[in-house]
């Protein structure tokens, strides 16, 4: 009995230390279908724990995307496959608070193969119990 209460309460600290470093997919508009648009590549940055995109899209915003980086490592790509002046079509979850940022989910550079990342991001938080709606971002930069 002794060391079954250290035995326990280590494995529930690094449970717990596991989990915190996750986090919802709460701040995207994950339970519609995903929005595609074309753009250039401002800056690829692959850093830990989430890479990051800026790409200007065909809309004029400047858009921030998040990647997540177990998505990629699966995905076997190399961190360097996405290079600024790269002209992407890319897939992802919009923000639900209507500003230029998205979550990935998928990217095709011009004249290479779709790449869609292999994820089940739907079901890691909860539905939104009233309607909402997304309005894309207008962007006069």
């Amino acid at each position: 009995m002794k060391t079954l209460i250290p035995v326990v309460f280590s494995a529930a600290v690094l449970l717990s230390a596991y989990a915190s470093a996750h986090h919802s997919f709460a701040p995207y508009d994950v339970y519609n279908d995903p929005i595609e648009f074309a753009g250039v590549v401002e800056s690829f940055e692959f850093i830990r724990p989430h890479p990051v995109l800026k790409l200007k899209g065909e809309d004029g915003c400047l858009w921030t995307l998040g990647v997540a980086q177990r998505w990629w490592n699966r995905a076997e790509l190399p961190e360097d496959s996405i290079k600024a002046g790269d002209e992407l079509i890319v897939i992802g979850w919009p923000a639900r608070d209507s500003s230029a940022e998205m979550l990935l989910r998928g990217f095709e550079i011009k004249g290479s193969e779709r790449i869609i990342f292999q994820t089940r991001a739907t079901g890691n938080s909860d539905p939104p119990e009233n309607e909402v709606t997304i309005t894309r971002p207008v962007c006069t930069d």
